[in-house]
C-alpha cells in the first residue's frame, strides 16, 4: 500500500511540473505574439508595455520606440506571409531542484517582404522567468535584419535594434545613424 501512495504522489508532482512548464511556454508565446501584433499595427505604446521593467527605466526608450516603429512603417513591410519561429534563436534555462528559475529565448519572424521586394526578419529576445530579478522579465531586444544586406558594420544585415545588448541600453538605426544611449 505505501508503494502505491508514493507512486501517486510522484505522478501528481510530474503532472504539476509539466503543467507549470506549459504555462511558462504559453507566457513566452503570448509575449512574442503581443510584440508581433504591436509591430504589425505600428503600436509603439503596446510594444513599450511588453519591455522589461529594467529597460523601461531608460528615459529614451519611448521616443526610440517611436523612431523604431516609424522606420519600420517607412519600409512598408508586408507581414502577409510572415512566419514566427518561437524558439528559432535558441533558449536558455536555469534550474534549481528541478524548477526553472531563469528562462529566456529568441523568436524569429521570417518571410517579411518590403515594398522594394527585399526580405526581412525580426528577432525578438525575451526573458520569461527570472526569479532572482523580476525587473528583467519581458522583452529585452528587438532587431530588424534585411536578408542579403551585409555591410561593413554588420555581416548579418542589421538595420534596426532597440533594447539591451551586452548589459547596455541602445538604439541602433543603420537606416540613418547609430545612436548609443546612456
Amino acid at each position: 500500500m505505501p508503494a502505491k501512495r508514493v507512486l501517486s504522489i510522484l505522478m501528481i508532482l510530474i503532472v504539476l511540473l509539466v503543467s507549470s512548464s506549459c504555462n511558462d511556454n504559453r507566457y513566452a508565446k503570448d509575449m512574442v505574439d503581443n510584440a508581433y501584433d504591436s509591430i504589425v499595427q505600428y503600436d509603439s505604446k503596446s510594444l513599450y508595455d511588453s519591455f522589461s521593467a529594467r529597460l523601461k527605466k531608460n528615459k529614451g526608450l519611448k521616443d526610440d520606440l517611436d523612431s523604431f516603429m516609424s522606420e519600420i512603417e517607412k519600409l512598408d513591410l508586408s507581414f502577409e506571409d510572415a512566419v514566427i519561429e518561437y524558439s528559432a534563436g535558441g533558449e536558455s534555462k536555469d534550474y534549481h531542484f528541478g524548477k526553472i528559475t531563469r528562462w529566456g529565448g529568441e523568436a524569429i519572424i521570417e518571410s517579411i517582404i518590403g515594398a522594394d521586394n527585399a526580405q526581412y526578419t525580426i528577432h525578438i529576445s525575451y526573458i520569461a522567468i527570472n526569479e532572482s530579478d523580476e525587473s528583467k522579465v519581458g522583452l529585452f531586444s528587438i532587431r530588424l535584419y534585411e536578408e542579403g544586406n551585409k555591410n561593413e558594420e554588420d555581416e548579418y544585415g542589421l538595420l534596426l535594434e532597440i533594447g539591451e545588448n551586452s548589459g547596455e541600453y541602445l538604439f541602433v538605426n543603420r537606416l540613418i545613424k547609430t545612436k548609443p544611449l546612456q
